[in-house]
């Protein structure tokens, strides 16, 4: 059985950061399930949308899977773009084992 990990993120994701972002999550390859942690993000920019593609695609080539939490104005941004259907939307559990805290590290 794959574990799953969890990584949270901050209400702004700018393009400053995203790169920063994309290094950090990029290393965690393998086939366990992640997932995403955007309840508090309002704002993202392309290269994070672009990140999170890339990121259902390699979870899936290794096994496992991505699954977003989000805000509604993410949401919103992920229906406006056309790929809301795209995304597995789930809920966090008390399983998931946190890897790292984003909002704590790039603030």
């Amino acid at each position: 059985m794959a574990h799953t990990n969890l990584l949270s993120f901050p209400p702004k994701i700018d393009f400053e950061t995203a790169a920063k972002y994309i290094e950090l999550v990029t290393k965690n390859t393998g086939p366990s399930d992640l997932i995403i942690d955007l309840q508090s993000t309002e704002v993202v920019n392309s290269s994070f949308i672009g990140l999170l593609i890339y990121l259902k695609h390699n979870r899936e080539r290794y096994g496992g899977k991505l699954i977003i939490k989000m805000s509604p104005s993410i949401e919103k941004i992920l229906r406006q773009l056309g790929l809301y259907e795209y995304f597995t939307i789930g809920t966090l559990n008390n399983k998931s084992q946190s890897l790292n805290s984003l909002s704590n590290t790039y603030n």
